[in-house]
């Protein structure tokens, strides 16, 4: 019988609140002993001014000038390198490289992590380094060039591999598998085989792998919501009454008989364990980001932090809350696969925003808890035994409408801040883009502090480079625009409301002023905490 209901993590309990748990946690983790076998790639970054294009003489086509080249370790590489970044101790890396200009670049990343690359083998012939070449062109990324899709492994490229990983597996408590690719990786039976048998030799084991239907016993498997579906789909596994991501989790790790995370993105992540070892999946929500993300390499971050804290003893689930707080810290860097250190982590937890079960209002109306004979729904029960004395409102929105429309306001002000005065018209394709880019952003930082929204500009107005640097403003400026502009049309309002032509049950939200007046009349302290800037 495989169990798929979950219970859902409460935002603020259980998820590293406390400062002193997580920081115990991440020192704990710096004496583990990791190492990496997989498919070690490179990313390679151009980024291409279009501005100094020119017609190619040769061809007549327009050049992309490259104003800068950046690479970062990429696959099983950033996943080394996130395990040096959060402090494991030698981290050891088994991999292939060509004999191509490629593999220096990637070796040289490796040891400047700290990693140990003697396990490393070049393959003479059919094998060249795995390559994302990324144009960005004026910060937006264009058809990839890959190199290594045609690789195919020796079998002495393979013996030499395992050799070198079983001459080490005596000194490591985690053992990471990481097949990123489908075509020209690491991948091979005869490899797969005789890793199931090296793999026994270590406490701990963490797969993650394109093909997750076998691979070594006991290993803990990390895979995203899609790969999840899919996989239970093809091996006719029973995921639960809705096939639920919860029920999934549960049925493959009830199949594997090990513990399995299955990652969601921005709806964070669900753990399910197999037998009675915890009864239910269990959900950590995922995490705002309030500014630009950039989701490459957010689950390398994950599976390095979450086989981390499992190879220093740490439950799969408390595992799982640190990964997905390693991974938050990586999606803000922009145009790299990105590291999370401690100390970033640290910092991330601080002051983070769980995304508290989005799916539930988007996909399943019909399963919310109301209350009787009304369309409020319950997220929370409320203890019986307790009784209101203090009530406190946010203004806009919650009581006020008079700022009501305000993303009509701020969306025309961050397009000219990012197009600048004398940037690209209207009929213009970048216009197009950077009006998307605002109403996706504004759309995922609604709720969050204005200032804070204004410093995701700032972001948005130096990723997009069309205004010059004299024009950029500080996020306090950009507000103070923002500000007088909504003003206006506040002004408008309460001028109306003041000539009665409005009333006041025309600016407040439905029911709000009937419910102060009841909360009053019992006796309860009422109190005003808004956000709204006032003298």
């Amino acid at each position: 019988m495989v169990r798929t209901s979950f219970r859902s993590v409460a935002p603020s309990i259980g998820l590293y609140p406390d400062p002193g748990e997580l920081e115990a946690l991440l020192e704990t983790i710096a004496g583990v002993r990791a190492a990496v076998v997989g498919d070690f790639c490179l990313d390679w970054y151009f980024d291409i001014d279009s501005a100094a294009s020119e017609p190619s003489i040769e061809t007549g086509n327009p050049t992309w000038p490259v104003r800068s080249i950046r690479t970062s370790p990429g696959g099983a590489g950033n996943v080394a390198a996130n395990l040096a970044a959060l402090g494991a101790c030698g981290v050891r890396c088994f991999g292939v490289v060509g004999p191509d200009p490629f593999a220096p670049v990637l070796l040289g990343h490796l040891r400047e992590f700290g990693c140990d690359v003697s396990g490393m083998v070049t393959q003479l012939r059919g094998w060249t380094t795995p390559t994302y070449m990324k144009p960005l062109v004026d910060g937006v990324e264009q058809h990839r060039i890959d190199s290594g899709v045609f690789n195919e492994l020796s079998s002495r490229t393979a013996a030499l591999l395992l050799d070198a990983l079983e001459g080490a597996v005596a000194d490591i408590d985690v053992l990471v598998v990481n097949q990123q690719l489908s075509r020209g990786g690491v991948r091979s039976s005869a490899l797969w085989s005789r890793l199931s048998v090296v793999a026994a030799a270590v406490r701990t084991v963490v797969l993650d792998s394109r093909d997750h239907a076998d691979g070594p016993e006991r290993a803990v498997r990390k895979l995203n919501e899609h790969e999840a579906s899919m996989l239970a789909r093809r091996l006719g596994l029973a995921a639960g009454a809705d096939g639920s991501p919860a029920g999934v989790a549960a049925a493959l790790a009830h199949r594997w008989s090990a513990a399995v995370a299955v990652t969601r993105g921005a709806d964070g992540v669900i753990v399910a364990e197999p037998g009675d070892r915890s009864g239910e999946p269990v959900e950590t929500p995922g995490i705002a980001a309030d500014g630009p993300i950039d989701p490459v390499g957010a689950g390398d971050a994950f599976l390095a932090s979450f086989a981390a804290a499992l190879g220093a003893g740490i439950d799969a689930t408390s595992a799982a809350r640190l990964a997905n707080l390693a991974a938050s810290v990586t999606v803000r860097k922009l145009g790299t696969t990105g590291t999370a250190s401690p100390d970033e982590i640290v910092r991330a937890a601080s002051d983070v925003v769980y995304r508290y079960r989005p799916e539930r209002a988007a996909a399943h109306p019909a399963g919310a808890d109301l209350l009787a004979g009304s369309t409020i729904e319950i997220v929370t029960s409320f203890p019986n035994e307790r009784s209101v004395t203090h009530v406190i409102f946010d203004h806009d929105g919650t009581i006020s409408t008079l700022r009501e429309g305000w993303e009509s306001v701020m969306e025309p002000m961050m397009v000219t801040a990012i197009l600048g005065r004398d940037g690209p018209g209207p009929e213009d394709g970048r216009a197009a883009e950077v009006r998307d880019a605002v109403r996706e952003y504004i759309g995922r930082t609604t709720g969050v502090q204005t200032l804070v929204q204004m410093e995701g500009l700032r972001d948005l107005v130096r990723r997009f480079g069309l205004a010059p640097e004299s024009q950029i403003r500080t996020a306090a400026g950009y507000k103070a625009v923002y500000n007088a502009e909504l003003m206006e049309v506040v002004n408008r309002r309460t001028r109306t409301l003041e000539r009665g032509e409005l009333s006041v049950a025309d600016v407040t939200m439905k029911g709000s002023v009937e419910l102060l007046r009841r909360l009053a009349a019992a006796g309860r302290t009422l109190y005003l905490a808004s956000g709204t800037d006032e003298e």
